[in-house]
C-alpha cells in the first residue's frame, strides 16, 4: 500500500489549496486581534535569533509557494501541448480522418480535391 502512494502521482490540489487558505485566514485573524503594536511587542520577547529563523522560515515557504506555482503553469502548459501533439498524431491514423475528399485552404479559398 505505501508503495502505491509513493509511485502514483499525488494531485489533490484541493488539500494544498485549502491549506494555503486556512494559513492565511489564521494570519488576518491574528493580525485583527493582536494589531502590528501587538506582534511586534510578542516578537520583541523572543530572542533576535529566534525571530531572524521565523522569518527566515517564512520567507522561504513564500519562495517555496511562488515556485511551486510557477512549476504547476509550466506543467499545465507542457501537458496541453503533449495532448495537443498526441490527438493530433492519432488522429492521422483515425478512420474519420481519412476520407475520400482532401480539403485545401488556398489564401481565403476552399477547393475540394479527390484522392
Amino acid at each position: 500500500m505505501i508503495r502505491g502512494i509513493l509511485t502514483r502521482p499525488n494531485r489533490q490540489w484541493g488539500l494544498i489549496i485549502s491549506s494555503g487558505v486556512t494559513g492565511f485566514a489564521i494570519g488576518v485573524v491574528a493580525f485583527a486581534r493582536l494589531g502590528l503594536d501587538g506582534i511586534f511587542r510578542i516578537l520583541s520577547e523572543f530572542p533576535a535569533a529566534a525571530v531572524g529563523l521565523g522569518l527566515s522560515a517564512v520567507f522561504a515557504l513564500t519562495a517555496l509557494a511562488a515556485a511551486a506555482l510557477a512549476a504547476f503553469v509550466q506543467e499545465r502548459r507542457r501537458n496541453r501541448a503533449a495532448r495537443i501533439a498526441i490527438n493530433q498524431g492519432l488522429s492521422m491514423y483515425d478512420g474519420a480522418a481519412s476520407t475520400r475528399h482532401l480539403t485545401v485552404r488556398v489564401r481565403s479559398s476552399t477547393s475540394t480535391l479527390a484522392r
